[in-house]
């Protein structure tokens, strides 16, 4: 079924991303308060399926729009937010509503595999109350199914961020950066 396929989907990003246990990598603050550094920040549109996990109204977590139902989120943000918030997609500024927004209160669906100490498994799914719109700022990501990547590939990684470590406090636009990732 579609759920199935949207699940599988959403394992095997997770997968793909995975930490190997012999180096385990622990998530910064305990996944509460990390941020991208360095990248350059996004322009409106620039990546739509971008949210902002939401507790009381101040960014917890980013997440990434799966379709209109469901986002992907770190299974260390399901863990380490208490209740659900909600998520907003939508404009690239955290702290400045652009008219774009919208914003959907969510039920937590935790990874039984997670394991906080070595990160294993680090991803949950957020089951949105209302379908997003899609428009030109609102999409779902694109997977790839392929899997097949080479040595020396080029991923990007979205979320909210800054230019350096002295700029940390005001955070407040989407920021991208690119990434080398050596396969073995």
């Amino acid at each position: 079924s579609k759920m199935k396929a949207i699940l599988l989907c959403s394992v095997l990003v997770a997968l793909a991303q995975a930490v190997p246990k012999q180096n385990p990598v622990r998530a910064l603050n305990n996944g509460m308060g990390g941020r991208i550094v360095g990248g350059e920040p996004a322009e409106r549109g620039e990546i739509p399926w971008q949210v902002s996990w939401r507790m009381f109204g101040s960014h917890s977590c980013g997440g990434s729009i799966l379709n209109e139902n469901w986002v992907l989120s770190a299974g260390h943000c399901c863990e380490g937010i208490i209740g659900s918030g909600d998520v907003v997609a939508g404009g690239v500024d955290i702290y400045f509503p652009e008219g774009v927004e919208q914003h959907r209160s969510i039920t937590k669906f935790k990874n039984p595999d997670y394991d906080s100490g070595t990160i294993d498994g680090d991803f949950c799914l957020l089951k949105v109350d209302k379908p997003f719109e899609f428009n030109d700022e609102i999409k779902a990501i694109g997977l790839d199914s392929n899997l097949n990547w080479e040595d020396g590939s080029v991923f990007m990684v979205s979320g909210w961020g800054t230019r350096s470590e002295e700029q940390r406090l005001n955070s407040s636009h989407i920021t991208n950066s690119y990434a080398v990732f050596c396969l073995k």
